[in-house]
């Protein structure tokens, strides 16, 4: 961690060279923001073999900032993840930001970003601080590459309307590293020569933020010649003390790097033929609904609600069409003592849902999992 935040540190310095030595410092530190998120709860699951236990659910630092009113720039770490680097981009996973953004144009409507960024992908799921998101969906855990490397070019015709494109690692890691963490065959894929996404996103904002609008389309690749597409509408809605946000979305995976539902189809396959190479599946299609409500009951009292509905079929005819379900069903209640510190203490009962097809039951039995969290959560402005 030490190394980024020295690289960061020298490259502002460059940039802000041009200032007198009076005004460096009182520049930098009126234009920066330090913050720290923290969420921690006991959590009781369902059933004996699953243990009861305080856990930390979130802890982030982050630091944002100007060099000067054109170059901004945003260092986010995660201190509850590992720091050993990954194989492709030569990051830890506990570094989530580490870009600088430069605006220009005659009224700087125009914005260049490059570095370790969030993914734009139409999904106000992912917008959201984490702080106050307390279950994702696999769309979001597992299905995108959510904080990668890459530049993001975006155009804003107003205030209200905004178009980006961007470009990004796909994965991480090598495609070597993807086949050895699971043990899986290569089965004639071959590495992509440039393991690439693209998103073009369009923001638009109506009717005074009671309707926004995170649409997104994009095409990406980890092995040679294996694209996958997606298209992601993300949607909410603001009436007074209502909030809520309904994200679909759709990927045609090529190949199933997600790993969503290759474990399960290659326990079958291994029950047949004991001689089976699990392999990562291909053709695969995943569908997400994930749907979120908030209303504030009182200026300190606020009740929660989010559904996540997931489907994996099959594009290939060699297997069945519909393959797996995921449910999601949460209700929460939160309490806000403090009208000006973003602390609540907060409580939701959670049902987490998953079932596949009849004929792979046998080694991968339907779950369902109830589980009771109380907890606090804290979005502290350090500086």
């Amino acid at each position: 961690m030490r190394k980024y935040i020295l690289i960061i540190g020298i490259a502002l310095a460059n940039a802000i060279s041009a200032q007198t030595e009076e005004t460096k410092a009182d520049y930098l530190l009126n234009n920066l923001d330090i913050n720290l998120v923290f969420r921690s709860s006991l959590e009781v699951p369902e059933g004996e073999n699953n243990q009861a236990g305080f856990k930390l659910n979130e802890s982030r630092l982050q630091f944002i900032g100007k060099v000067n009113p054109d170059i901004k720039y945003n260092l986010r770490f995660r201190l509850n993840r590992a720091q050993e680097p990954n194989t492709l981009d030569n990051a830890p996973a506990s570094l989530d930001f580490a870009y600088v953004e430069y605006l220009f144009g005659k009224e700087k409507q125009w914005s260049i970003m490059a570095g370790k960024h969030f993914v734009s992908t139409g999904s106000w799921e992912a917008d959201i601080n984490p702080v106050f998101e307390y279950q994702y969906s696999d769309y979001l855990n597992q299905q995108l590459n959510l904080f990668a490397f890459g530049t993001r070019l975006s155009y804003a015709f107003n205030a209200n309307h905004q178009l980006q494109l961007e470009v990004y690692n796909t994965s991480n890691n090598t495609f070597s590293k993807l086949h050895k963490t699971t043990g899986y065959s290569v089965n004639a894929l071959k590495a992509a020569k440039l393991p690439l996404g693209a998103n073009i996103i369009w923001k638009g904002d109506f009717w005074d933020n009671r309707f926004r609008t995170y649409y997104s389309a994009g095409v990406s690749q980890v092995a040679e010649g294996k694209t996958n597409v997606s298209l992601s509408l993300g949607n909410r809605f603001t009436f007074g003390n209502f909030d809520m946000y309904l994200d679909l979305h759709q990927t045609n995976a090529a190949v199933d790097y997600a790993n969503l539902i290759s474990p399960v189809l290659n326990a079958y396959n291994l029950a047949q033929n004991i001689n089976y190479q699990p392999v990562y599946a291909r053709h695969i299609q995943h569908q997400a609904a994930v749907l979120r409500m908030d209303y504030a009951i009182t200026p300190k009292i606020f009740i929660t609600g989010k559904s996540v509905l997931e489907r994996i079929n099959s594009r290939s005819e060699s297997i069945e069409r519909h393959l797996s379900h995921h449910y999601i069903n949460l209700i929460g209640l939160e309490f806000k003592p403090f009208e000006s510190q973003n602390f609540k203490v907060f409580t939701y009962f959670s049902n987490d849902s998953r079932k596949y097809h009849s004929k792979y039951t046998e080694q991968t039995p339907n779950t369902s999992k109830n589980m009771l969290s109380v907890g606090l959560l804290y979005l502290l402005n350090i500086l």
